[in-house]
């Protein structure tokens, strides 16, 4: 895949809409991953390791949620609903997971959930330059907290 594919394809991230905006949960697990890459050179995550962080993202930047135990759970579902042209969702034997698995904390540890980024993706995002575009493209009014944070990584 190329840059401008990579780029394109986050640009078209599907996205929910809840109270007549656009859910940023997939954007920001992206941001996510695109900081432990820039940190470990790795876009591979299990569940368990990306469930709090991506979680506590989700609930710093996107709409409220009536329940403690819901608000512990929200990597779910962009764990489970990323596109499969950018990520890929396998048990903890390998086997392939699909869109359709239920999207809940405890169903995706009892399965050892692991997704990662996909080979070509990572080696567009192996520059630190192309992560922060490729964080622009996947969430524009995300942009500004990755530079912040500099989720996007300072390794070239």
């Amino acid at each position: 895949m190329t840059p401008d594919e990579v780029m394109a394809r986050l640009s078209r991230l599907r996205r929910a809409q809840i109270g007549g905006k656009r859910a940023p949960h997939k954007p920001l697990l992206l941001l996510w991953l695109f900081g432990q890459f820039a940190a470990t050179g790795s876009a591979r995550a299990t569940y368990a390791e990306a469930a709090s962080p991506v979680s506590q993202l989700i609930s710093d930047f996107g709409p409220p949620v009536r329940s403690p135990a819901l608000e512990r759970q929200r990597a779910a579902m962009p764990f489970v609903h990323l596109e499969r042209s950018l990520w890929d969702l396998r048990d903890h034997r390998g086997k392939e997971m699909t869109a359709d698995v239920p999207e809940t904390a405890r169903w995706l540890l009892d399965h050892g959930a692991v997704g990662q980024l996909r080979p070509d993706v990572t080696a567009v995002l192996a520059d630190r330059h192309a992560r922060r575009r490729g964080a622009t493209a996947a969430g524009p009014a995300l942009h500004a907290r990755a530079k912040r944070d500099d989720l996007c990584g300072s390794r070239p």
